[in-house]
Parts: C-alpha cells; sequence; structure tokens
C-alpha cells in the first residue's frame, strides 16, 4: 500500500492510501492544538467529493455518498482517554451509515485496511442469522440461547458484549461455538482469545483442538489456529490464543524480531473469565498488598484490550463491577442457581464451618505487650512493643498474621473428612504462599495422625511459585497422585479435575430451619400459585412452574440440598427426597420418602393395574426414569 500527498479541492495537501492504483483511504492532519474527533467531518467530505487523476482509480462500484471507503483524521497526539476528543487517530469505516467513527491507538496495516476491505458485516450478520446450530456436538439450551444473545448484540452494532455463565456450565464449549459460527460466516476476520493462566491456555488449545465441529473435523482442521508459544499470527490465520501477561510483553516490551502489532492485527477479542481484573501470574508480596490495588493491573489490561479496533467479547461466572465498566451490562446470564434447578450441576451442602476459639475471638495484643514480627526484607523475626492496642479479625489470619495453632486444628478437622485413600481429589485454598507451605506440612502431619501413614506425595503445593505449576496441575488432573492441592489463586478459575469431590460436611441449617420452611409455606400459600398446584393439585404442575417455585424458595433460602441436610441433622434419617416430597411433608404432613423409591412405586402400581403390550411397558418404564431426572413430565417434555 501507498502513501500519496493529495491536494483536495480548497487547495489543502492531505493524504490518500493507495492499494495499487486503488483508493481506499483519505487522511485528514491536523496541528496539535486541533480537535480531531470533529476533523473527522471533514475527511467525510473528502471522500465525498475526491477527484480522480491519473490511472487511480476506486474500489468497486461507484455509488452512494462516499467515494473512499476509509477516512482517518489526526493531529499526531497519542491517546488519551481524557482528552479523548483530542487525541488518536479517528477513523470510520464509510460502506455502512451505522458505522460510526471512533478513536483508534495506532494505525492499522496495509494488509489490515486490505482485508477488512474484503469483508461484507451485513452479508455475514445475515448468514449468521441462517446459520444451524447442527454440529457434531448437541448444545444445551442455554447455551444456544446465550450464543443468540451475542449475535443479537452484534447486530445491534454493540462493540463490549459480556456474558455471564456459571463455572461449570460449559463456558468453553460455548465459546468454541461461537467462535466457529462468527469465522465460518466471516462476521470476523480474525479472533483473539485472552485468558490469564498459561494452564488456562493450554486446556483451550486442547479444547480447539479436540473439538469436532462438522464432518468430523476438528476446529483445529477447519481453520487456522496460532497457540500461546506463537508470538504473532499469520496473515491465515483465524484465531490466536494468547496470556493476558504475553500480550502485555508484547505491546509494552517488544523484542527485536517480533513483527510489530497494528491496530488491526484483531477485529474480535475474546477474554475468557474477563471478572478477574487479570493479574500478574505472581502473588503480590506483602508489601505490595498495603499500597497496591486492582486499578495498577487494570490500567495494563486495558491498554492490551483497548490497543485493538476490535470488537471485546467477555466471559465470566461471576461478574464483577470492574468488568461491567469495560464490557457493559451481562447481555446473557445463566446462574449457578439456575443450573442446579435444570440439573446441569449439582448442589452443594450447606459449607462446613470450623470454628475455633480464636476465630470468634480474633486476636489481640494490649498496648506495651511484646510482639514477634517478621521482616520480610531481612527475613529475621524481631520483637517489638506493641505500641497501641492491635486487633486482628479472622478475615486477616494468615495474611497478617500466621497462627500455627489455628491452621493446626483447622488441618486436624480436615482430615476427618479427606481420606487420601479414596480416589477423589482436594483442592484447598491459602492466603499466601506461606501460608500454603504451613498448610501443606500441618495436613501431612494431621493425615498420619488420623490414618496411620500418608504418600508424601499425596499432598503438594501448586501456586505461581512451585516448581513447573503446569505440569504439577496436569499430575493433579491426570494422575492418581496427588491427591490434595493446597493452592492460593493459580486454580480459582477454570481448572477442569473432574475427580475433585465436594466435601460433605456436619453443617446444622437444625430443627429451626425445618420449622421455618414450614412458615415460609404458611405466609407465602397464597402468593406462589406453584405452591397451591404443588399442594392441592399435583398432577397439573408443569416444569416450568417447578422451576418458578425452586428460584422462589431458593430465593428465601431453601434448596433441596439443604433440606436434605437439615432434616438428616435432625432426624439423623438420610432422605434424598424431592423438593416436591419436603413441600408436601411441611405443608399436609405426607410421608417423606425418597424420591426414587416414590417414583418406583408408582411405577409398579401402574404396571399391575392391567395387562400391558410390551411397548407400552417400555414406554412407562421410560417415563418413571425420565421423571426421576425431571421431577416433572408434562406434554412438553414428551413432545
Amino acid at each position: 500500500m501507498a502513501i500519496a500527498e493529495w491536494p483536495t479541492t480548497s487547495g489543502n495537501a492531505d493524504y490518500a492510501l493507495f492499494a495499487g492504483l486503488d483508493i481506499i483511504g483519505v487522511v485528514e492532519a491536523k496541528r496539535q492544538s486541533k480537535n480531531v474527533a470533529g476533523d473527522i467531518t471533514q475527511a467525510k467530505r473528502y471522500s465525498r467529493d475526491f477527484q480522480l487523476r491519473g490511472d487511480a482509480a476506486f474500489i468497486g462500484e461507484p455509488g452512494g455518498e462516499y467515494r473512499v471507503p476509509f477516512v482517518f483524521a489526526t493531529n499526531g497526539r497519542e491517546f488519551l482517554e481524557q482528552l479523548w476528543t483530542m487525541s488518536g487517530i479517528w477513523f470510520c469505516d464509510l460502506r455502512r451509515a451505522e458505522n460510526i467513527s471512533r478513536p483508534l491507538k495506532n494505525w492499522y496495516s496495509p494488509e489490515d485496511l486490505i482485508d477488512t476491505l474484503a469483508q461484507d458485516l451485513d452479508r455475514s450478520q445475515q448468514q449468521l442469522t441462517q446459520e444451524s446450530f447442527e454440529y457434531n456436538f448437541s448444545l444445551r439450551p442455554y447455551q444456544k440461547q446465550a450464543i443468540q444473545a451475542v449475535e443479537a448484540a452484534l447486530a445491534e452494532d454493540k462493540r463490549t458484549i459480556l456474558l455471564a455463565m456459571a463455572t461449570g456450565t460449559g463456558k468453553t464449549k460455548t465459546s468454541i461455538t461461537l467462535v466457529y459460527r462468527l469465522l465460518k460466516t466471516k462476521r470476523f476476520r480474525r479472533i483473539l482469545f485472552i485468558v490469564d493462566r498459561s494452564a488456562l491456555g493450554e486446556q483451550t488449545e486442547g479444547a480447539f483442538k479436540e473439538t469436532r465441529m462438522e464432518n468430523l473435523q476438528t476446529f483445529a482442521d477447519i481453520f487456522d489456529l496460532k497457540e500461546l508459544k506463537d508470538t504473532a499470527p499469520d496473515r491465515d490465520t483465524k484465531v490466536h490464543i494468547a496470556t493476558i501477561q504475553g500480550m502485555l510483553k508484547r505491546l509494552l516490551y517488544p523484542a527485536d524480531d517480533t513483527p510489530t502489532l497494528t491496530a488491526g492485527q484483531y477485529d474480535c477479542i475474546i477474554v475468557d473469565e474477563c471478572h478477574r481484573g487479570y493479574l500478574l501470574d505472581r502473588e503480590m508480596s506483602d508489601t505490595e498488598l498495603t499500597f497496591r490495588d486492582l486499578n495498577d493491573y487494570i490500567s495494563k489490561y486495558r491498554r492490551v484490550l483497548d490497543f485493538f479496533d476490535a470488537v471485546k467479547i467477555g466471559l465470566t461466572g461471576t461478574p464483577a463491577l470492574h468488568t461491567s465498566q469495560i464490557f457493559g451490562s451481562p447481555v446473557y446470564v445463566y446462574s449457578y442457581r439456575e443450573a442446579v434447578i435444570d440439573g446441569y450441576l449439582i448442589d452443594h451442602e450447606p459449607p462446613m464451618r470450623i470454628i475455633t476459639e480464636l476465630s470468634e475471638a480474633g486476636i489481640t495484643w494490649a498496648q506495651g505487650d511484646e510482639v514477634e514480627v517478621f521482616d520480610g526484607i531481612t527475613g529475621q523475626l524481631d520483637s517489638i512493643y506493641a505500641p497501641d492496642e492491635i486487633h486482628i479479625e479472622i478475615e486477616q489470619f494468615n495474611k497478617r498474621v500466621i497462627t500455627e495453632s489455628f491452621n493446626r486444628v483447622v488441618c486436624e478437622q480436615l482430615a476427618k473428612y479427606i481420606d487420601p485413600a479414596l480416589p477423589e481429589k482436594t483442592l484447598i485454598f491459602c492466603a499466601n504462599n506461606d501460608h500454603a507451605d504451613i498448610v501443606v506440612d500441618l495436613l501431612k502431619q494431621a493425615l498420619r495422625d488420623e490414618y496411620g501413614s500418608v504418600d508424601d506425595d499425596d499432598v503438594i503445593k501448586i501456586t505461581g511459585k512451585a516448581d513447573k505449576p503446569n505440569q504439577l496441575i496436569r499430575r493433579f488432573r491426570n494422575e492418581a497422585s496427588p491427591k490434595i492441592a493446597v493452592t492460593v489463586d493459580l486454580l480459582t478459575t477454570g481448572i477442569d479435575v473432574p475427580s475433585i469431590e465436594y466435601g460433605y460436611g456436619n453443617a446444622s441449617r437444625r430443627e429451626d430451619y425445618l420449622d421455618s420452611f414450614e412458615a415460609f409455606l404458611r405466609e407465602n400459600l397464597n402468593q406462589i400459585p406453584a405452591l397451591l398446584v404443588v399442594t392441592q393439585r399435583p398432577r397439573e404442575l408443569t416444569r416450568q412452574q417447578l422451576k418458578e417455585l425452586r428460584l422462589a424458595l431458593d430465593l428465601a433460602g431453601y434448596t433441596q440440598v439443604n433440606l436434605q441436610t437439615a432434616w438428616r441433622n435432625a432426624t439423623n434419617e438420610d432422605i434424598a427426597a424431592s423438593i416436591i416430597g419436603f413441600i408436601r411433608k411441611a405443608a399436609l404432613g405426607d410421608a417423606l420418602i425418597p424420591y426414587s423409591d416414590r417414583v418406583d412405586q408408582a411405577l409398579k402400581q401402574i404396571l399391575s393395574a392391567q395387562a400391558w403390550t410390551p411397548p407400552q411397558r417400555k414406554w412407562l418404564e421410560r417415563i418413571g426414569k425420565q421423571i426421576k431426572v425431571e421431577y416433572v413430565v408434562d406434554r412438553k417434555s414428551l413432545a
């Protein structure tokens, strides 16, 4: 591509961008003191009134108000958010009236502009609406709805999109399907898929390579994929997986042999687990904790996202304030509670809380008491006299103060519920790296005392400071040992270890919890229509009514698992009754029996009521199995 000084009709000299002899852009150049945002209008006038000379030609067929597709305006000042109308490189694609001008941090490369010129967003968006969801795998209804919500936002020309789906509901499969559809319909040229951990990047790479999309071809078979080790995409690359740290390094500290990043290198960025704010892949020191906050990291995080002139799509399970500030409000939300109620996630029991005297009272030193203080710089343990009263709450345990007795008691209690001889895995989170070392040692001692012996490799620390943490993660996920991983924040998102077992503690929610449940039902019997149906006309209950009822009870704190736990702790009976059973028990005094037993009894009565044909018996048995999963089988579920 060539740049040529080109006199305008007013006699002023500006610049024209050529691809060969085709004019594809005009640049309005101003002094630094000028308001550059307003000058994009002047560049538009040049596009409309552009006069050809010599062998120069317009791109495509003449028509429309504008004759040159791309216009730029700049005063040479680096973009500053605080002075956004007076800085940056303002750009507008005039091929669509819906395209509004916006500031860029850097210039498009010639290849970026030529490739952008080949795109037809209106046609691509139309193809998206017609693209089938028939792939080599099936999507769950909410996953399809999430994808459709993103595509609808794109149809409205939104450039920041947030998708909130609970952890465990398949964000990776959803995002791969979304990426495939966007590339297949040519809605985007090249997508940057950002993660904040190399371990998550490796998992994502594996998913793109293993997921078979159509005709038994994997995603990587169909579209060119660049991985974590690749510093830059090729011209044909469609997806580039990278860590935020890697992109930040390439942006701020590029190597001599690294290709220069350009504003149009990616036209879509998908940010996995975007709520994290993308801390560096290490723990902050105790000194940093006292003066550093999330904004110190967000500024660099935003520098990566904002550098590229791209649509940003954020994926998260837990939207945070800074997430919404970057991506806006979610276009689609599928919560953990909805996933539990729909049967896609398993509800967990109420958490077991270990209560100690220290955790209740905290730690207090009176003025003048002798206090041992660790100096992180010298590595020495010094003694000082408290200049004033010092009180440490439990939230600050193991962050500002290490109490061996507290940690020992907690580890002894954990050992009662974690048997290293069993195949399930356990994940334990600590306050910082030093705390993790202490817990590893104390837990090994507690397991040895509880079970007689423990393999030293069964309990390991996996943090950013561990030796080869990614290899340790693979061992924890794929091998029988280690059984217990002690971490800080390395594995807080996206780790896929199916054998992790939720602990079942001796939590109370007690008889008073069951009494409060009865009181809630009495107070709301006429307020929640589905309650009347369950208690008076159970045969008329629909799946939608049951979902609405479970959501209402969930908001009030009454879940099926909580009720089962409270019943067990109050009666010493472990009964897997359904939420419907607990409602009818509390409201009508019905017998509380395991739900599967209730279904089996009903099916037995129906099968013995008359002489069914073999096909009829099979259908009844299938309906019985489905009821055990769905709780309610209505006409909609049989259709």
